[in-house]
């Protein structure tokens, strides 16, 4: 039976085989560092040890596309190109998650201008394939991606999608294979064209470093490293909006994984939530329970946006407790420095939590009634003596929403229903409000939290 490998554990060490331009010889990865289990084909067997060396072909009989000294010219886009890796012989092996020694084919591209590139094996390769994707930088290598499995009819074809690329660089395409796996393929090579979401001055940031190799996330890497570290969010009356970044990369062991981003949230107030994504990548968004810990979380929601346009999107109803947020890819790779924009809508503080003057100068405003609300809210009051009063709601920046009363009011309790809506009759949005009793002779207000 063919078992997917798991990503992360906690306790152990797995030995991995990696020969590479970049890491050659043996690579020990902690299984706190491993590929997720979802990144993986499910049927995919362990790699095994190659039983002899590649050798490479003489002088005279090197094929174009050999290595990257003799690439193949990708001249422009879009690119299709045939072949067969099995002539080749093995010059490029990458762990990603798994060890390969298979004959590869390499090509060459330098982009005119700055843009988004699918590379893809998807359609009609005739093997178990893996793919990788180099830059060149005054004659040195810099591995900027790679894929095992993600698509064809048995999940074993690869491609890197999105792949950010820029000009004054030559990027090298190693078409490749699983352990000694190797066949006929088709290379589809594309042009995206430019997506970088746009974070103004109203989006936070995240707080975290790029990501690069031997890289250590001990920042917002959650339950996924033994630091169990999280980026926590406080909540707000408002939409919050935060602009961070992600990617994929070789870890302090030399061991793909992806920066995959743990936001926490700590609900005070139940009610509904809503979570979007969009990315310079193929965006992954999951609520997950974190109210037994790291051990025993359970997924509340999950959903995937492609890259650029499509927008992941979870939605659920919380109770009181602790809650994570994870931001990571869809499927495929991505370079670090690929920024991403999150929202966070209905995540709202305890109304009693916000400032309030319950009594002041002997007039008594009491909690209205229903707080949290969907409807019309009672507010009840009373007056130490008879006089002018006036009740207004208003936005936490000080807004009038809606003015409810202006009048002389006899002394003592009395009470006034506020509908949900502003002056012009519609339904406000979810988020605090604060009712405002004034009187000459002072002020008191409470908040009011409406739901949707």
């Amino acid at each position: 039976m063919r078992h997917r490998l798991p990503r992360r554990f906690a306790l152990a060490l797995v030995i991995v085989f990696a020969v590479s331009i970049l890491h050659a010889g043996i690579a020990v990865a902690h299984l706190d560092h491993q590929v997720r289990a979802d990144k993986l084909n499910p049927n995919k067997p362990a790699p095994y040890p190659p039983t002899a060396t590649p050798v490479a072909p003489g002088i005279a009989e090197r094929l174009p596309g050999e290595t990257m000294d003799d690439a193949i010219v990708i001249a422009s886009l879009p690119f299709t190109g045939t072949g067969n890796t099995c002539p080749y012989a093995d010059d490029y092996a990458v762990m990603c998650p798994y060890g390969n020694w298979a004959p590869d084919v390499v090509y060459a591209f330098t982009p005119e201008v700055e843009t988004n590139i699918s590379i893809s094996l998807c359609d009609s390769s005739y093997y178990d394939t893996a793919l990788f994707l180099y830059r060149s930088e005054y004659s040195a290598y810099t591995l900027m991606g790679c894929n095992d499995d993600l698509c064809g009819p048995d999940g074993y074809r690869s491609a890197i999608e999105p792949a950010h690329v820029v000009p004054g660089y030559t990027y090298y395409i190693v078409v490749d294979g699983y352990t000694s796996a190797c066949g006929e393929y088709i290379l589809q090579v594309e042009d995206l064209g430019p997506c970088i979401p746009e974070c103004t001055a109203i989006w936070e940031p995240e707080g975290e470093v790029d990501c690069e190799h031997t890289y250590f996330d001990d920042f917002n890497s959650g339950c996924e490293t033994y630091l169990h570290a999280f980026r926590s969010i406080p909540p707000s009356s408002h939409l919050i909006r935060i602009c961070g970044s992600s990617g994929w990369y070789y870890d302090e062991y030399h061991y793909p994984t992806t920066d995959s981003d743990w936001y926490e949230i700590q609900v005070e107030v139940p009610g509904p939530i809503d979570i979007f994504c969009q990315a310079g990548f193929n965006c992954s968004l999951t609520l997950l329970d974190g109210r037994n810990g790291c051990y025993q979380y359970e997924t509340l929601g999950y959903d995937e946006g492609s890259w650029c346009e499509g927008m992941a999107t979870v939605s659920a109803e919380l109770t009181e407790g602790t809650y994570w947020i994870v931001v990571d890819f869809e499927s495929g790779t991505a370079s670090c420095g690929l920024d991403y924009r999150l929202w966070i809508d209905g995540y709202i503080p305890d109304p009693m939590s916000v400032g309030e003057d319950v009594e002041l100068s002997g007039i008594n405003l009491y909690t209205p009634v229903p707080n949290p609300s969907i409807g019309p809210v009672e507010i009840r009051y009373a007056l130490p003596q008879q006089g002018f009063v006036r009740i207004a709601i208003h936005d936490l920046g000080g807004r009038t929403v809606r003015h409810l009363m202006g009048e002389t009011a006899p002394s003592g309790p009395a009470s006034i229903v506020w509908d949900g809506k502003d002056n012009a009759g519609r339904e406000v949005a979810a988020g605090i409000y604060k009712c405002r009793v004034s009187t000459p002779s002072g002020t008191a207000v409470r908040p009011i939290l409406r739901l949707r």
